[in-house]
């Protein structure tokens, strides 16, 4: 009974995700992941060249990942400065220190263009309503859930019921994009 559990229900909704981007493909603005680490397979399911991001989870204290889920809005707003912005609850936190010095650079949080899809971890928009708000705000329409599983551990802790959200670029954001050259 567990090895059925764990092979055909536990965790498939990384698989999920990126069958589904190799079904619908993201253009050239490519696809941002707001998800927690190491949470999908990249490029080896996808199958494709389009640009994927991630936010950074490299070893230390107060990674680009860990600092996104403490103040998501404001790191979105540094993350994709471009975009509108929605009131932030409080400031980004300041990048900690990598494990290492050579992942120095990797802590920062770079200014990037809106990408054409957001593969987002759901609870972030149950916890943190303004994070839904600025995906709206900027156009994005939810495509499909993806069921994780029974529980999952995210970056709130053990999560039942975990799911991932797929959002793509609107009419009106395509068209904000095209008229910036992206």
């Amino acid at each position: 009974m567990a090895a059925v559990l764990f092979c055909l229900v536990h965790q498939r909704g990384a698989e999920a995700v990126m069958s589904h981007l190799r079904s619908r493909p993201p253009g050239d603005a490519g696809a941002f992941f707001l998800t927690h680490c190491h949470a999908t397979p990249f490029h080896s399911f996808l199958h494709r060249e389009v640009p994927l991001g991630f936010l950074d989870c490299s070893p230390g204290q107060s990674s680009p990942q860990q600092r996104f889920f403490q103040q998501p809005q404001a790191a979105l707003e540094a993350l994709f400065p471009e975009a509108m912005p929605v009131p932030a609850s409080g400031p980004l936190p300041s990048a900690g220190e990598p494990l290492r010095p050579c992942l120095r650079e990797l802590f920062a949080l770079k200014p990037r263009p809106l990408p054409e899809v957001f593969v987002v971890w759901a609870s972030l928009l149950t916890k943190e309503e303004g994070a839904k708000q600025w995906l709206q705000l900027n156009h994005y329409e939810r495509e499909v859930e993806i069921e994780d599983g029974i529980w999952s551990e995210g970056p709130y802790g053990v999560e039942l019921w975990p799911r991932f959200e797929i959002y793509r670029a609107g009419k009106k954001q395509r068209a904000c994009v095209v008229e910036r050259g992206v």
